[in-house]
């Protein structure tokens, strides 16, 4: 009696080396699934953050093209041709009204252009970042460029005003290889850079990607296309 007595005292005193493994190996696991989870849960916010900053840049940027459009005269818009060929500009000008005897007066001659980025220009949101990721922007951005929108581009470079839309606009359409004269992502046109522009009748396409990297430095693109019709 006294020794099971004894034996149960000893056994309720404390765990076993085996039972204190299996209960640090329960908690390890449980620990580690936590932090995965955490980790998911954060990457999954920025990414969100990430693509909601894309989609806004990218809906900016093609209100901008579409206002812009919208008042140009059908008769004086040049760069955009019949699908396949895309054009990387386009060139209009804008009724601005009549002086007192009656004659039309136009806008300068406004442009609206994919512009390859300056070879000496720093990388936008990766300054003082991992040199890989420098190295990954050169790569899908530096080689890409911007929506660029000139005020009067019969005018000396330095004599008109030039103002970025956007500086995140990629070498290529998203889905599209440059240089394999191929709709590779059928939309009827061939080899199109970030920004493209297309005649269809009485229409302006225009066709537009945004790509920026994420925190762990994968490309993260947006694209979207639209038809603008002109003034008359």
């Amino acid at each position: 009696m006294n020794a099971r007595m004894r034996f149960v005292a000893g056994r309720s005193s404390g765990f076993t080396v085996l039972e204190t493994v299996i209960a640090l190996t329960i908690l390890t696991l449980i620990l580690a699934n936590v932090h995965m989870l955490s980790n998911s849960g954060a990457d999954i916010a920025r990414s969100g953050a990430l693509r909601s900053s894309l989609e806004n840049e990218l809906e900016m940027t093609l209100d901008r093209i579409t206002f812009a459009l919208m008042a140009a005269e059908d008769a004086e818009i040049e760069g955009p041709v019949p699908a396949p060929m895309p054009s990387t500009f386009v060139r209009f000008a804008s009724v601005l009204g009549r002086d007192a005897a009656g004659n039309v007066l136009m806008s300068p001659t406004e442009e609206i252009s994919w512009a390859l980025h300056a070879a000496d220009e720093p990388a936008p949101g990766t300054a003082g970042r991992d040199p890989r990721k420098q190295a990954l922007y050169q790569r899908i951005t530096r080689e890409g460029g911007r929506v660029a929108w000139t005020e009067d581009a019969d005018a000396a470079a330095e004599e008109s005003r030039r103002i970025t839309w956007s500086n995140a606009v990629p070498l290529a359409y998203m889905g599209e290889v440059q240089g394999n004269a191929t709709d590779d992502n059928g939309n009827d046109l061939l080899d199109e850079s970030g920004l493209a522009f297309a005649r269809d009748g009485g229409q302006i396409q225009v066709f537009l990607t945004v790509e920026r990297l994420d925190e762990r430095g994968t490309p993260t693109p947006v694209q979207r296309s639209l038809r603008i019709a002109p003034r008359n």
